[in-house]
Order: C-alpha cells, then structure tokens, then sequence
C-alpha cells in the first residue's frame, strides 16, 4: 500500500506509476492537483486487495479495500487539506454527507 500527499500531479497512468513502485503495484485511486499544489494518490496491489473508490472530494479519497485472501474489508481514507478554516469546513462537510450516504 502506498500513500502519497503534495504530489502536484493532475494525471496519474500505471506507466507513471511503474516509475517509483514496483510492477506488482497496478491499482490506484488519485486527487488531482490543482495547479501547482496538492493531489493524492492511493496505490495497492490487485494480487493482494481488491479496491474501490467510495469518496472523494477536493481534500480527500476514500477507497474500499477488501482483501483477496480472507475477504476482510477496510476503508483508507487519504487526505491532505489546508488549515484554514473554510478548508476545515469543506472537508468535514463532506465526511458528513459520506457517513449519511454510508447508512
């Protein structure tokens, strides 16, 4: 599992990917950078999870992850806001509108 914060990219492939994780690392999930500055990124490997994007806002992914082995699930949650307050509220906002949806 990797996780990556800042990553000032607004496009993300697997050949992009193979630069810096090994070929066995061949999902992911991203937030596109706006601009200059911030972006996430969410990558896994298919042979050990199986993984789906269930939230994303502009500060925040979320992707479900079951485990190809015993069927576990989890959710990773990746984010990255600024510390100003409307940012603040924005992110939480959303977790709220997720955890309704969520049940």
């Amino acid at each position: 599992m990797v996780c990556l914060q800042e990553t000032k990219h607004s496009h993300f492939d697997i050949s992009f990917i193979r630069k810096f994780c090994s070929y066995q690392y061949d999902c992911f999930e991203y937030l596109p950078s706006n601009g200059a500055s911030g972006g996430s990124i969410i990558i896994w490997k298919s042979s050990v999870f199986n993984g789906a994007l269930i939230f994303q806002n502009v500060y925040a992914s979320s992707v479900l992850l079951t485990s190809v082995h015993n069927n576990a699930s989890w959710i990773l949650t990746n984010v990255y806001a600024p510390c100003t307050p409307l940012g603040k509220k924005i992110l939480f906002n959303g977790f709220r509108i997720f955890k309704c949806q969520m049940g």
